[in-house]
């Protein structure tokens, strides 16, 4: 009997002894949660939930740290515009006056005349006046390459933050661009193709990138009228990219060059 009692004893005080375990269990949970759930489960939870901040945290971290992808697309707005024949004169003088065009556009947005078109009467006058400016600094004024034309724009344009580059690739002149700089470009220009062009066009070309897409260069084209945000392909474009040589039948041997405005 004694030993049954203890038996019985034994019982009671195991099941106390439980009870008591879940009872500060369940309460040591309740107080770090504030739910009333079990203690095992409390105890499982925390390696689970460290895992999955964990892998969040990783998420995260990438989704933040991914560098921002560039723009497909971009566009210096305002660039003022004008042939190089402004009156629709293509006489001996404007057939050559695409660099003097491409200065004027360039400086005429640097010194704040964001614009459309450039009236016809405004533009001619200063395009003569370039000329003859070239005339007296050179001692001709026809086919100068880049580095002339951007002593034009220091001297003339009394702008000092004209760059030449040379060698450079197509990711260089977007990258300009992309920065809000204007960039003049000589090319061969009838490897540009584009259709406008008296045929079969310009042997050598000057003309002003403002923009681009995903795969277009968007240019202030002064080798005509319909020249204003006139588009060409990118790989179109830069292979017709050349500095003049000295000579027009050597226009395709040319450095990539640019002249970077701003």
């Amino acid at each position: 009997m004694f030993s049954f009692g203890k038996r019985i004893l034994g019982v009671v005080l195991a099941a106390i002894i439980s009870l008591a375990a879940a009872y500060f269990g369940t309460k040591a949970n309740y107080e770090k949660t504030g739910k009333l759930t079990s203690p095992f489960d409390y105890l499982d939870k925390p390696s689970l939930l460290a895992t999955v901040n964990t892998q969040q945290s990783t998420i995260n971290s990438k989704k933040d740290d991914k560098p921002k992808e560039a723009a497909k697309t971009y566009l210096i707005e305002q660039v003022p515009f004008t042939p190089q024949a402004p009156h629709a004169v293509w006489d001996a003088v404007h057939k050559e006056a695409c660099e003097e065009a491409s200065a004027l556009m360039a400086a005429r947005y640097f010194k704040g005349g964001r614009s459309g078109l450039i009236g016809a009467d405004n533009a001619e006058a200063e395009i003569q006046q370039l000329v003859a400016w070239q005339k007296e600094k050179f001692g001709y004024f026809e086919d100068t390459d880049v580095a002339q034309t951007a002593q034009i724009l220091r001297e003339y344009y009394g702008i000092d933050q004209v760059a030449v580059r040379y060698d450079i690739s197509i990711e260089d002149i977007l990258n300009e661009v992309g920065k809000g700089k204007l960039v003049i470009v000589p090319a061969a220009g009838r490897r540009l193709g584009n259709p406008f062009y008296t045929p079969p066009g310009p042997l050598y070309h000057m003309l002003v990138v403002i923009g681009y897409t995903r795969d277009q260069v968007i240019t202030n084209d002064p080798g005509t009228r319909r020249g204003l945000g006139f588009r060409f392909n990118q790989d179109v474009f830069f292979n017709a990219v050349h500095d003049w040589t000295g000579n027009k039948d050597t226009i395709e041997t040319g450095r990539k060059a640019m002249i970077v405005v701003g």
